[in-house]
């Protein structure tokens, strides 16, 4: 039989490889069932009130902010909106509610840059003049 699993799971699964705050969870649920108030074990994903705990490691948080902030669905919305949205799906263990926000501040603020940047990039009418070095005199 085969089992398909999502590129996100397999992402949130190795954010818990070098975080040991989520592996201590997981071999408490996985010996425990239920030790840990509010907390399950499935399928390799950790949950927390049924939100998808994310660990530190990889740029899984780094994806999830940028996915929310350039989704469809309000994205673009501003840091707070883009917080509270992934507060609702997620949960980031040793995170206040104040560093996810400066987390978030970061990310879309690079994520903007990007964006301008390659809109200036795609509007050069003289590509011949993109490098500084072909810039100066």
């Amino acid at each position: 039989m085969t089992c398909v699993i999502p590129e996100w799971a397999k992402e949130v699964m190795e954010s818990y490889q070098g975080d040991e705050e989520v592996q201590e969870m997981i071999k408490g649920l996985v010996l425990t069932p239920g030790s840990l108030q509010d907390y399950s074990y499935q399928d390799g994903i950790v949950r927390y009130k049924g939100r998808v705990v994310v660990g530190k490691e990889g740029g899984i948080r780094r994806k999830i902010i940028i996915a929310i902030h350039d989704s469809q669905l309000g994205g673009h919305s501003g840091v707070q909106v883009n917080y509270l949205r992934a507060k609702r799906l997620f949960h980031w263990p040793e995170c206040t509610r104040k560093s996810k926000l400066q987390y978030c501040s970061v990310i879309l603020v690079e994520s903007a840059r990007m964006s301008i940047m390659l809109i200036l990039v795609s509007c050069n009418p003289y590509p011949h003049l993109s490098t500084p070095e072909a810039m100066s005199p």
